[in-house]
């Protein structure tokens, strides 16, 4: 809950950084900050139901999370995705309502200029997921397969919204005097895209061996409670600490902390030190459980003597 607690601000931030831009109005950058949370949060759903369907097929389905496991994600995915939706739809409602032209192109360009084949996939994909998966609570319940697919519905729509968002608005939406173009990737680019998926499930690998993700869930003999751990207290608190001074750190640099605003960031790799630290704040539980615990804290209860003996 607490390293819930400590992403909640960064990922606002972040979305801040998304959504502010020369000339926006206030309710509209408002409008697209709540969106982008929401959407944060059904792509970080999506994500954990693949990785734990993963996990569970790496590390044995007592590793995984079970049937009720899957229906508490399934409808949160369910609320953010919906959230997620009804959010875009009235951003986009304002955009086109917007009396700043950069605004309204930018708005016009998704719906129905050059990204509206992006931008009604990602809605697509979003409403499919919902269905899904109010199909799924309504007739045969939120069984795991069905959460996984909605999840990756979500991934898939949440990744075209934020390439609508970065792109378009490059390329309508900045009050330039430059015509509108258009932009797709290349293969170079989806090459690294691509590559950055297969990291990703290579690191899934050895987590999947190593991390505790259930170590005692299925375990039936009692343990004795310990003492509290002064050394893995502290350990965490460190690497918690570490966590939050990179990621202020680097947003604080990014946003031109300490030069002007027109000039280029003091440490030039700042956006890379923020992402450094969200890492290591999402890394803390795995620190925790890794770390070994006193033998004091391990112990069994041994079982009662017989009479016999």
């Amino acid at each position: 809950m607490l390293m819930l607690f400590l992403l909640a601000v960064p990922l606002c931030a972040l979305a801040a950084i998304f959504a502010l831009r020369p000339a926006r109005p206030l309710d509209l950058v408002v409008g697209e900050i709540v969106a982008f949370v929401f959407s944060s949060g059904a792509a970080g759903l999506g994500i954990l139901a693949i990785a734990a369907a993963l996990v569970g097929w790496l590390a044995g389905p007592r590793a995984g999370l079970g049937t009720g496991g899957f229906g508490r994600l399934g409808r949160g995915l369910l609320f953010f995705d919906a959230f997620t939706l009804l959010c875009g739809i009235a951003v986009e409602i304002a955009g086109l309502e917007a009396a700043e032209p950069a605004a309204l192109a930018f708005a016009k360009a998704q719906v129905a200029g050059a990204y509206g084949a992006w931008f009604w996939g990602g809605t697509g994909l979003l409403m499919l997921a919902c269905f899904v998966l109010w199909r799924g609570a309504w007739r045969t319940g939120l069984r795991p397969r069905t959460v996984v697919f909605a999840g990756a519905l979500s991934v898939a729509a949440v990744f075209l919204q934020r390439y609508v968002l970065l792109v378009a608005w490059q390329t309508h939406g900045l009050s330039l005097p430059y015509p509108p173009g258009s932009y797709s990737p290349s293969g170079i680019e989806l090459s690294v895209s691509a590559g950055i998926v297969a990291l990703s499930l290579l690191l899934l690998l050895p987590a999947a061996r190593l991390i505790p993700f259930a170590p005692v869930v299925y375990d039936d003999r009692s343990v004795v409670a310990g003492r509290t751990d002064l050394r893995r207290a502290l350990v965490v608190a460190s690497w918690l600490a570490l966590g939050l001074a990179a990621t202020a750190s680097g947003l604080i640099l990014s946003w031109r902390g300490g030069t002007q605003s027109f000039l280029d960031p003091l440490l030039p790799a700042s956006p890379v030190l923020f992402i450094a630290g969200l890492c290591v704040l999402t890394t803390a539980g795995a620190v925790y459980e890794l770390l070994p615990e006193r033998a004091a804290d391990t112990s069994l209860s041994p079982p009662p003597p017989s009479l016999g003996a």
